[in-house]
C-alpha cells in the first residue's frame, strides 16, 4: 500500500524539491527523477510494514524492498563496519556482479536489530519506473535461464565462473551454489546477496550440481556441451576456474559467430562554460560520425588531461596519438584471438602511452606541479566482446534495455577506501578528498601503473558511454540515461542528438569542467544464414592449450593469462629467486594474519593495552621529563584543518602536484599496503621508530628545539604522510613521549596547504607528543613497520599501531 504522504527528492543536490512518487521530472528544476530501489539485509526490516516510511527516509516497497526517498542525501554510515558486511566491500572490484553497501540503519531502542540496504546500480523497471520484479528487484536466473539464447546463456555462465575466486578469497564462494541468490539483469549476473561460508570448505565440484540444472533446460546447441562440462567438474577432471572460463570462452566464441555486429560512434569534447581551454581529447574527432561493422578495428577513446597550465591538454593529445599508433600496427589474427593476447596488447599499448607522456615531461624537465598527465577510458570492439581499458577518473557506462551500469571503478581515494574495507562508497566520496586520483597516464614510468582492462559480452543492442568526470559528476548519467540514452536503443534517437544533448547537460547541469561524451551504440542481429550447430565439447576442449602453471607466471589482474606453454604433468620446478619470494611473502602472509585476525573493535584494545604497558616499562625504568599535564588544551574549534590527503595522491586540482613515486597498490591480502622504498632511519636500537602513514592531522603537542621542557610553547605541528618518527625513551613518561623526527618524504612541502607551512616538522625536530595522540596517527591497514627496513624488522615493535580510521576528517570551511 501506497503512503500517500510520503514524498521523493529531485535528485539534483541543487534543488531537491519534494515530488510526487508518479513525477516523471523534478517540478522545479526539471531533472528526472531518480528512484533507487534497494534490497534490505537483515531481520530489523520485519518490523515495519509495507508502505511505512522507515527513518523519515526510506519507503518500504515490498517486503525486503525499499526506495530511497532522498536519493541525494548522503546516506547514514555506522562508526564500525561489522565482520559479515567487510566482504561488500573488499568485493567493490567486482560490483558489476556484486552488490555494494548503500546504507544502513541502526539498531534502536524500538528496532533491536540494524538494517543494511544493498545496491545493484540499476533494477529493470517499467514505464512508471516502478520495478518489474517488484518483490525481489531481480529476475532469478532460472526464471529467465530458457528464454535466454545459447550465447546469453553461456555468458551468464562465464561471469560466475570468473567471480568464483574472488568470492573465493573472501569466504563468500557458497553465494554462487545457492540458486535463489543467482540473479540476472539483462545480459549482466548479479548476485542478490553474499552467503558467508564460515568454517565449510567448498569446490568446483559443488557448483557443478547447480550447473546440471541449467543444462537441462539449456538450449539445444549447448545442452549436451553442458553437461559434459559439469561431468568433467563433478569427476575433477577440471579443478580450476581458469579452465572452465578458457572453455566458456571458446564455446562463446563459437556461438558468437552466429550473429552479427555493426556500430556507430560519435563523440564531442567542449571546453565548458567556466575553463579558459580544453585539456580533454577523444577519438573519433569530435563531431564526426562514424559507421563500421564487426570486421574493423572500433575504437573509441576519451582523455581528460590534468595539470592546469602545464599543458595537460598535451598529455591527453600524446596519449590518443601513441595508442592510435600501436593499434594500427597490431595484426590480430581475425581466425583465433585469445582474450589474454588483445587484453596484454592494450595493457602494453597504455603503458607505452603513459611512457610516452612521462619522456616528454622528463625531456623538458617538469618536476613536480609542473608534470603533465592524462586519464584515459578506451572501448576496442573485437567479434563478440568489447574490451574496456581505464585508468584514471572518466567512466565507461553500459546502457542496455533494462539498465545502466557503471563498469569503470574510479581510480580515486574514495574507491580506496572502500576496498581496503574503511568506509562504504557513497560515505568517501564525500571526504574532502574523497575523488583525489591515485594513478594517471605520465605521471612517472608505467612500472608502477595499473591498467584496468576488462571485457563484456555482446549478446544484445547497447551502447557504451565514454565520458570524463565533467559529465558524470553529480550522478548525471543516473539521472539522464532513461530520457537521453535509452531512445537510442530503441530507436526513437540517433547517436549524435544524444550526445549533444549530454555535452548541454553537462555544461548546463555541472558546468565546472571540460567535457568530453562518447557514445558507442552496438546494433546486433542473428545470422539468417548462420547453422545453429552443436558445440562440441570434446573439440573445445582439445583445442584449447593446456594451462601454464600458476606458480610460475604473473596473472593480470582482471584476466588469468591462458598461453600456450609447458603441459600440465611437467615436473614443478622454480626459481631460487622465486623460493625467496615465496618464503618471504608466507611469512609476511602468516605474521600479518595473526595480527590482524581479531575485529577491528578488540584490536583497536589490545593494541592500545600494549603501547600502555610498554609507556609504563619507560616510565619505570627511566627518568622523565615531560611537560605539566594541566597545561591548557589546544582549542578543538581552531579555523585549521587538514585534509585527509596522501602525498602519494594526485588531486584534481589544476594545481597539481604529481609525486615521483606512484601510490602503493593495494595490496591483494587486503590488509597491508607495502611501501615501495625504505626510508632511511636512525640505527639506534635502543630507540624504537615508527612510521607514519596517516594523512596528516593537526595534533595536541608540546612542540620544542631544546631538551629543557619544563614550561614549553604550546602549539601544533604538522606531520606527513610516510614521515619516520623515533621515540625516545630515556625522556619519555606514560602520557607522553618525546620523538624526533628522523626520516622526512620526499616533496612533501608541495602537499600541504600555505598556512601549515610553517607548521611542518624539520629533519631531526624533537618534540613532545600526547601518547593518545601518537595512536592516531598509524593506520595498520597501510602501514608495514616490521618491514620497512632491516632495521626496521629487527629492531621496530609491530604491536604499536592502532586501529585503521573509520573515515576521513571533514574539511572546515
Amino acid at each position: 500500500m501506497q503512503n500517500n504522504a510520503a514524498k521523493i527528492r529531485c535528485s539534483n543536490p541543487n534543488c531537491q524539491a519534494e515530488n510526487s512518487f508518479k513525477s516523471k521530472l523534478c517540478h522545479k528544476c526539471r531533472t528526472p527523477i531518480v528512484k533507487r530501489y534497494l534490497w534490505a539485509l537483515g531481520d530489523g526490516i520485519y518490523t515495519y510494514e509495507i508502505g511505512e516510511l522507515i527513518n523519515d527516509r526510506y519507503l518500504l516497497k515490498q517486503e525486503r524492498v525499499v526506495l530511497d526517498t532522498q536519493p541525494a542525501q548522503p546516506p547514514e554510515i555506522p562508526d564500525e563496519i561489522p565482520r559479515n558486511i567487510l566482504p561488500y566491500l573488499k568485493l567493490f572490484n567486482n560490483r558489476l556482479n556484486i552488490p555494494q553497501i548503500y546504507s544502513y540503519i541502526p539498531a534502536s531502542e524500538e528496532q533491536s536489530k540494524e538494517i543494511w540496504f544493498l545496491e545493484y546500480g540499476t533494477v529493470p523497471t517499467d514505464r512508471s519506473g516502478e520495478p518489474k520484479y517488484s518483490e525481489e528487484l531481480l529476475p532469478k536466473l532460472s526464471d529467465v535461464w530458457q528464454e535466454a539464447s545459447a550465447l546469453r546463456q553461456l555468458n551468464w555462465l562465464w561471469q560466475i565462473a570468473r567471480i568464483w575466486n574472488p568470492l573465493f578469497d573472501k569466504g563468500a564462494v557458497s553465494s554462487l551454489l545457492k540458486p535463489e541468490l543467482l540473479r540476472v539483469n539483462g545480459p549482466i549476473f548479479q548476485l542478490q546477496q553474499l552467503h558467508l561460508d564460515g568454517l565449510n570448505s567448498f569446490d568446483l565440484k559443488q557448483l557443478a550440481e547447480v550447473w546440471s540444472d541449467l543444462a537441462v533446460n539449456a538450449s539445444h546447441s549447448i545442452s549436451d556441451f553442458l553437461k559434459q562440462l559439469c561431468q568433467e567438474l563433478e569427476t575433477e577432471k577440471i579443478t580450476r576456474p581458469e579452465k572452465v572460463i578458457a572453455i566458456l570462452d571458446e564455446a562463446m566464441s563459437r556461438c558468437g559467430k552466429n550473429f552479427s555486429r555493426k556500430y556507430e560512434f560519435y563523440t564531442l569534447t567542449d571546453s565548458g562554460p567556466t575553463r579558459k581551454h580544453n585539456e580533454d581529447a577523444c577519438y573519433p574527432n569530435t563531431g564526426e560520425l562514424v559507421k563500421s561493422n564487426s570486421d574493423d578495428k572500433n575504437l573509441a577513446i576519451v582523455c581528460d588531461g590534468i595539470g592546469g597550465n602545464a599543458d595537460g591538454e598535451i598529455a591527453s593529445e600524446l596519449a590518443i596519438y601513441s595508442i592510435l599508433e600501436n593499434i594500427e600496427q597490431q595484426n590480430f589474427d581475425k581466425d583465433r584471438v585469445n582474450p589474454s593476447t588483445i587484453i596484454s596488447q592494450l595493457n602494453k599499448f597504455t603503458c607505452a602511452a603513459n611512457d610516452a607522456i612521462s619522456a616528454r615531461n622528463d625531456s623538458e624537465k617538469r618536476q613536480e606541479r609542473q608534470r603533465m598527465g592524462t586519464t584515459i577510458v578506451m572501448t576496442l570492439a573485437r567479434d563478440h566482446q568489447m574490451y574496456l581499458t581505464h585508468v584514471g577518473d572518466s567512466r565507461i557506462y553500459w546502457i542496455t534495455a533494462t539498465g545502466c551500469h557503471q563498469v569503470t571503478i574510479d581510480d580515486d581515494l574514495a574507491s580506496r577506501e572502500v576496498q581496503l574495507g574503511y568506509a562504504l562508497y557513497r560515505d568517501a566520496i564525500q571526504y574532502p578528498n574523497g575523488g583525489a586520483l591515485v594513478q594517471a597516464l605520465g605521471m612517472e614510468s608505467s612500472v608502477n601503473l595499473r591498467p584496468t582492462i576488462d571485457r563484456s559480452i555482446l549478446d544484445e543492442d547497447s551502447i557504451f558511454l565514454l565520458c570524463s568526470d565533467g559529465l558524470s559528476d553529480f550522478d548525471r548519467i543516473d539521472q539522464y540515461w532513461q530520457k537521453e540514452i535509452l531512445p537510442v536503443i530503441e530507436g526513437e534517437k540517433n547517436v549524435a542528438t544524444a550526445t549533444k544533448r549530454l555535452l548541454e547537460i553537462a555544461n548546463r547541469q555541472n558546468g565546472h569542467d571540460n567535457v568530453t561524451v562518447a557514445l558507442v551504440h552496438c546494433k546486433v542481429k542473428p545470422n539468417k544464414d548462420a547453422e545453429n550447430t552443436s558445440v562440441s565439447f570434446s573439440n573445445i576442449k582439445s583445442s584449447l592449450p593446456p594451462l601454464i602453471d600458476m606458480s610460475d607466471i604473473e596473472i593480470s589482474d582482471t584476466e588469468s593469462v591462458e598461453e600456450p606453454g609447458k603441459k600440465e604433468k611437467q615436473p614443478f620446478k622454480l626459481s631460487l629467486k622465486l623460493w625467496i619470494f615465496i618464503v618471504l611473502t608466507a611469512s609476511l602472509a602468516v605474521g600479518l594474519g595473526l595480527f590482524l585476525y581479531d575485529n577491528p573493535g578488540q584490536k583497536v584494545k589490545k593494541i592500545r593495552k600494549t603501547l600502555e604497558d610498554w609507556q609504563t616499562s619507560i616510565s619505570s625504568n627511566s627518568e622523565s621529563i615531560s611537560p605539566s599535564d594541566g597545561s591548557p588544551e589546544v582549542s578543538k574549534n581552531e579555523d585549521l584543518s587538514f585534509p585527509n590527503q596522501s602525498p602519494e595522491v594526485i588531486s584534481e586540482s589544476d594545481d597539481v602536484t604529481f609525486p615521483n613515486q606512484s601510490p602503493e597498490a593495494i595490496s591483494k591480502y587486503d590488509d597491508v599496503t607495502l611501501p615501495n622504498q625504505s626510508p632511511e632511519v636512525n640505527t639506534n636500537t635502543d630507540r624504537k621508530q615508527i612510521r607514519i602513514k596517516q594523512v596528516r592531522q593537526k595534533l595536541d603537542l608540546w612542540s620544542t628545539s631544546s631538551e629543557e621542557v619544563s614550561q614549553p610553547d604550546r602549539d601544533f605541528v604538522v606531520i606527513p604522510a610516510e614521515s619516520v618518527i623515533q621515540i625516545l625513551p630515556e625522556q619519555s613518561s606514560r602520557d607522553w613521549l618525546s620523538v624526533e623526527i628522523c626520516y622526512l618524504p620526499d616533496n612533501y612541502r608541495d602537499f600541504v596547504d600555505s598556512e601549515a607551512q610553517e607548521k611542518l616538522l624539520q629533519h631531526k625536530k624533537k618534540l613532545w607528543i600526547k601518547a593518545e595522540e601518537l595512536t592516531k596517527l598509524i593506520d595498520v591497514h597501510q602501514t608495514k613497520i616490521a618491514s620497512v627496513s632491516n632495521h626496521l624488522r629487527d629492531n621496530c615493535p609491530s604491536s604499536i599501531v592502532s586501529e585503521p580510521p573509520k573515515s576521513l576528517p571533514k574539511q572546515k570551511n
